[in-house]
């Protein structure tokens, strides 16, 4: 069984350190600069590799992410700029339902009400 010469070079950094760390290798001596361009293609290829895969991640993030807005229902308020603080009397969606606050309704449970109005048809 032979044994394969193991190099006493290794790479000490990650990421762009690695480039900097083949030119001074080179530059030391402990490679040839036909091992650097090598070294130096394979590292830009990784770093080409890694960002493809980045990206790809993002990508699918923004997508799942799309999927649950797809899926999601936007219950408004109206207000207008003189009343802005008014008392919430009515609520409405982009379907055209509408929710409308009783007397004895407190502020939140309207709300509540409208939000499980909106779960309970989806």
């Amino acid at each position: 069984m032979t044994e394969k010469k193991k190099s006493q070079w290794r790479p000490r950094y990650t990421g762009n350190l690695k480039g900097r760390t083949v030119l001074s290798a080179v530059a030391d001596g402990d490679l040839s600069p036909s091992q650097m361009a090598a070294l130096l293609g394979a590292i830009s290829t990784l770093a080409r590799l890694t960002e493809i895969d980045e990206l790809v991640a993002r990508i699918a993030t923004l997508e799942a992410m799309s999927a649950l807005v797809d899926d999601m229902t936007i219950i408004r308020r109206s207000v207008s700029r003189r009343h802005i603080d008014a008392e919430i009397l009515r609520l409405r969606d982009d379907d055209g339902r509408a929710w409308i606050r009783q007397l004895d309704e407190a502020k939140q449970a309207l709300i509540d009400r409208a939000s499980l109005e909106v779960k309970h048809t989806q």
